[in-house]
């Protein structure tokens, strides 16, 4: 018997729960994307007699399409923010920042979709926006390595547009040439219609965020990192190997709660997040809540990561939801300058990394060829964890891990050296493995640490019922009916957990 590519993609994922085109832009060239189709968006709601688990019907919506053909995942990208609303909200002559998931010289799915991005800016601009920046900075951490070799300010001074790692990532990557060809060099500039370009160029304000916070007990506070490094246990059942260390935005603010964050992220009308669908050694999986650490200063974000391998707080004794760390309470705050003018999460979710991450897979990438869309983080990050849960339980014959995870690195001295040998022998990384949770199958995406948090916040759905999912069923864009049933019986396990 020959099955197809898509009917093997198909089998894997029905496997697995068992166990458990685009209009033509006047910017750039050849449309990539796919045709838009015709056909019924599909909703959650579905037919009389659909068999299966029951199809919400609520007020945050999810876009979800897929794709067989490389020439159609622009058009899933598009599809995907269709079917979560488009694009009401963009008025002419707005400005947009695309804020993409960019922290290394790799590309995709290292880093942010190129091909997402394009889509995305190309929509802005047919749309009518009179700017589209394309814009992220990359931690110190990740300058001083082959490729990039740069030192940086952590204080954020010292842009050079020749020099800055960010901007030379963004090239490495692809990114960059991948806008240029998208919507045409003559487009591309610091005063013309598409800017790529650093946080570091405008630079960061201090904002203090406890006025924002809907329950008043923030935790971008010294005093509430200061309490986890001095209570805290590490991943191993230690003390915490350093001594809580302060932060500059503190001598500006007297302790209070708050951040850095960019000029550019304050002054622009409309922000889109374009996150990545992978797991991540440190916070276990990094999506669109995660892609704003992106937008801290850099000393900022040192001083957030002293959080690194120590055990949530919000457990007890052996409760797996320990194994993420104090810093995963920290991402959804993060969104709380900027909430109001969130208008949009995409995630090319083409290959998902289900093991290792964020830059490098240990056991190669699962060919999930789907592109989502949400209007708020929570909802994407739902429905982006269940796409990895699939990913995860799906067989090996079609990239998935068959169900099998193994403990991440345990220690910072394990990660580093694991990545100073990776430099050495190709074949070795320091970012490996996943977590256990991503292996239960009764475990609820709702109850991750971080979506807790982000729940407490309001950054969006509250409840399973609250999700509105949306699946494309247009011939070329249509979602297969195995992975279409795993994302909606996954995403809609309850949590078990009250929220604090």
């Amino acid at each position: 018997m020959n099955l197809t590519r898509r009917a093997l993609l198909d089998l894997a994922a029905a496997l697995a729960l068992a166990a458990c085109g685009p209009s033509p832009s006047r910017f750039g060239g050849d449309d990539k994307g796919g045709n838009n189709g015709g056909g019924d968006e599909g909703g959650a709601g579905g037919g009389e007699g659909d068999s299966g688990p029951p199809k919400p019907k609520g007020a945050w919506p999810v876009g979800i399409a897929s794709h067989s053909a490389a020439k159609d995942r622009g058009g899933a990208v598009r599809r995907a923010i269709e079917l979560a609303g488009g694009l009401p909200w963009l008025k002419s002559g707005d400005t947009v920042l695309l804020k993409v998931a960019h922290n290394s010289t790799k590309p995709y799915p290292f880093t942010a979709s190129a091909v997402a991005c394009v889509e995305v800016a190309r929509m802005c601009l047919d749309a009518g926006a009179k700017r589209v920046y394309v814009a992220d900075v990359m931690g110190i951490e990740n300058t001083l390595v082959p490729g990039t070799w740069v030192l940086e300010n952590p204080f954020g001074g010292w842009f050079d547009a020749s020099r800055d790692a960010t901007l030379l990532a963004f090239k490495k990557s692809g990114l960059f040439q991948a806008m240029v060809d998208g919507v045409g060099s003559a487009n591309v500039g610091k005063d013309r219609p598409v800017h790529i370009t650093s946080f570091r160029e405008d630079g960061w304000t201090a904002v203090e965020t406890a006025g924002l916070t809907p329950d008043g007990r923030p935790r971008m506070v010294s005093d509430w990192v200061r309490k986890q490094m001095e209570q805290g246990e590490t991943w191993t059942g230690n003390r915490p190997p350093f001594p809580f260390a302060p932060r500059a935005f503190d001598l500006e603010k007297g302790g209070r709660a708050g951040m850095f964050v960019p000029n550019l992220l304050m002054n622009v009308d409309h922000i889109v997040n374009l996150h990545r669908v992978s797991t991540h050694v440190m916070s276990h999986f990094t999506l669109a809540l995660k892609n704003w650490v992106g937008i801290m200063r850099p000393d900022d974000r040192v001083w957030m990561h002293q959080l690194s391998y120590l055990k949530s707080a919000r457990g007890t004794g052996g409760d797996t939801i320990r194994s993420e760390p104090p810093y995963n309470e920290i991402l959804a705050e993060l969104h709380l300058p900027t909430r109001s003018r969130e208008r949009l999460c995409v995630g090319d979710a083409t290959e998902i990394i289900a093991s290792g991450g964020p830059d490098n897979a240990d056991r190669g990438t699962y060919p999930a060829q789907m592109a989502l869309a949400a209007t708020d983080p929570i909802s994407a990050d739902i429905v982006g964890l269940s796409m990895i849960r699939l990913a995860v339980m799906a067989a090996m014959l079609e990239g998935g891990l068959a169900g099998k995870c193994s403990p991440p690195p345990q220690t910072p001295a394990t990660l580093f050296a694991g990545e100073l040998l990776g430099r050495v022998v190709p074949w070795r990384s320091g970012m490996y493995g996943n977590d256990g949770k991503l292996c239960d199958p009764t475990f609820s995406p709702w109850d991750w640490v971080a979506f807790q948090r982000a729940r407490e916040l309001k950054l969006g759905p509250m409840l399973p019922k609250d999700l509105d999912l949306r699946f494309a069923e247009d011939a070329t864009f249509a979602v297969p009916s195995a992975r279409r049933a795993f994302i909606e019986k996954d995403s809609m396990i309850p949590p078990a957990r009250m929220l604090t």
